[in-house]
């Protein structure tokens, strides 16, 4: 678990994460504009440690729900919170556009498929 400080940056970055992930509708790429994201928090894991989660849809595969994680650097100053927000969105486009990794061929309906 983070400390304090760490938690309070993940706190503060997920309305600028939902604002940037609201820009998806505007992309250029339709598997980009189509998404629907469903939450944006702030978690704490033992395994995952602090970061924001994002949870999604496709509505071309409405049985999915989809999850990606992601963190900041390990020492998170308050003035990276605007850049931060905008790498996640970066990331996420890359993730889900590549074809290396991309959405996940299988899920498993009423659940959350992470990658």
């Amino acid at each position: 678990m983070q400390t304090q400080a760490v938690a309070g940056f993940y706190d503060e970055l997920v309305p600028l994460v939902a604002g940037e992930l609201a820009k998806l509708r505007e992309a250029d790429e339709p598997a980009l504009a189509r998404l629907v994201v469903d939450e944006v928090t702030a978690e704490d894991s033992a395994e995952h440690g602090a970061h924001i989660a994002v949870t999604f849809r496709d509505p071309e595969r409405p049985d999915c729900t989809f999850g990606w994680r992601w963190s900041w650097a390990e020492d998170p100053r308050s003035e990276e919170l605007e850049f931060a927000a905008q790498m996640l969105r970066v990331n996420l486009e890359e993730d889900v556009l590549s074809e290396r990794y991309g959405l996940p061929a299988d899920c498993t309906a009423g659940s959350i498929t992470w990658f």
